[in-house]
């Protein structure tokens, strides 16, 4: 007598709103993918005209801007500021650093309005006016804890973590969801679906792995620093204490000596500059010289040094009668400044152009 053993396979079914609850799942991570990849991006992508993105360090400005945040910014015309706006600014004080504070006052001097800003989260406020130069775009909203995000994304231990780990993890889902539809002998019905989002997953992964490679030569991000003043009085003795907070750096640089930049004015009426690494100096005398629609002009100048940075007053680019009335040239072109730098050990002489 013959026996013949029938084998029979364990069919596991998940419940439907068990599979809609990792579909759902699989969406977010994929969404929260693409935004991070664009967060990490956005200070190499060619989007300064149109906007541009801050990493804000410190808290002088919450709880309307917090720490960590990414502040996004747009172009603004000097016009357009307001008492109440907040905009961000390159630092009077050091031409390195991007503030992003409200404007609290303003006032026009020689037909430039320059701008009193201050901390939401200070006593005081600053102790400089911002001239239309140094204005940069005015703020429009912050993602919170999103720059802190994208700091830790571009370092290799964190890049793998919050962004190869989970597109790997996605991508075996998919493939591990193929292979029990061509199970369950449904694949006319899911194929289509499947293929799609692996091919996206799989296009997704090799961006990452070409951008993993384009990180490690990375080095620019921008960052808005943010000056964190308290002032108190005590027996009618008044004291302010700064408090600044650490840097966030991505590498570290040589100092190379004194830098020059140049900034022409929205209306293209004046013109300031500004020098870094001033601080072995005592004094400077400039000569500027620009071509008009009918004549060559010049102006020369000097003036007294101290501290880490200069920054000029503005310049203006045509003439000013006794009066205070200006007449300002058109058609400039040609700018060349040329600025000398004198101390105890010698001169240095820079030249920049626009």
């Amino acid at each position: 007598m013959y026996y013949q053993k029938e084998y029979y396979r364990a069919e596991v079914r998940i419940p439907n709103k068990l599979k809609i609850a990792v579909n759902i799942f699989e969406w977010i991570i994929f969404a929260a993918l693409v935004v991070l990849l664009i967060a990490v991006l956005l200070p190499v992508l060619p989007t300064q005209k149109r906007f541009q993105a801050y990493i804000v360090p410190s808290g002088s400005m919450e709880p309307i801007i917090h720490t960590g945040s990414l502040a996004f910014t747009l172009p603004v015309k000097t016009a357009e500021i307001k008492t109440g706006n907040i905009i961000a600014f390159v630092d009077p004080v050091n031409a390195k650093l991007t503030i992003i504070h409200r404007v609290v006052g303003k006032r026009t001097l020689n037909k430039e309005m320059e701008f009193k800003t201050k901390g939401d989260n200070n006593n005081s406020p600053d102790s400089w006016v911002v001239p239309p130069p140094l204005v940069r775009g005015r703020f429009v909203f912050a993602i919170p804890y999103l720059g802190y995000i994208s700091v830790n994304a571009k370092k290799p231990i964190g890049f793998g973590l919050m962004i190869v780990l989970p597109a790997v993890l996605l991508v075996l889902l998919q493939i591990k969801r193929i292979k029990e539809g061509i199970e369950e002998e449904v694949a006319k019905r899911t194929s289509e679906v499947l293929r799609t989002k692996l091919m996206m997953l799989v296009i997704l992964f090799v961006g990452l792995e070409a951008f993993s490679l384009l990180q490690m030569n990375i080095t620019k991000a921008q960052y808005a620093g943010a000056l964190y003043t308290t002032k108190a009085t005590i027996n009618n003795v008044g004291f302010t204490v700064k408090n600044f907070a650490p840097q966030l750096l991505i590498l570290s640089r040589p100092n190379t000596g004194p830098i020059l930049t140049l900034a022409e004015s929205a209306d293209k009426e004046s013109l300031t500059f500004s020098v870094s690494g001033v601080s072995d100096y005592n004094n400077l005398s400039y000569t500027l010289n620009y071509d008009t629609d009918t004549v060559s002009e010049g102006v020369v100048g000097n003036d007294s040094v101290s501290g880490q940075t200069y920054t000029s007053l503005p310049i203006i680019l045509g003439s000013c009668s006794s009066g205070g009335k200006c007449t300002y040239n058109t058609g400039v072109h040609n700018i060349v400044l040329t600025v000398t730098l004198n101390g105890s050990d010698g001169s240095k002489i820079l030249t920049g152009s626009l």
